[in-house]
């Protein structure tokens, strides 16, 4: 399965699924956040994984941010989604663009 993970902060989660290689059962085909900042993203660099940024600010409200989020990550071609540390909460859209395909594996 072709997945996206998303990514706020250091990245640690996604290290570890970088670390998983191929037992991870799947190919990460991006790696997105809301901050430009996040380390996350620069691990996926040297990974070479392909990143996006979507910023909350640059958004009128979390329905056009949820949007432009799931946007991307059709756009990459994922078929999952993996929110690894992402803290913003996403609208019901991504529930209903990505259904049963969005695992959340920090504990927030």
């Amino acid at each position: 399965m072709r997945i996206a993970v998303l990514v706020s902060g250091s990245g640690s989660n996604l290290q570890a699924l970088l670390d998983a290689g191929d037992d991870l059962g799947a190919e990460i085909v991006l790696v997105l956040s809301d901050k430009p900042s996040a380390f996350g993203l620069e691990r996926a660099r040297q990974a070479g994984i392909p990143t996006a940024v979507v910023r909350w600010a640059d958004h009128p409200d979390r329905a056009a941010f949820t949007t432009a989020v799931c946007d991307a990550i059709e756009a990459s071609g994922a078929e999952g989604v993996i929110l690894a540390g992402f803290m913003r909460i996403l609208s019901a859209e991504a529930v209903r663009r990505f259904p049963l395909r969005i695992l959340n594996i920090h504990p927030s």
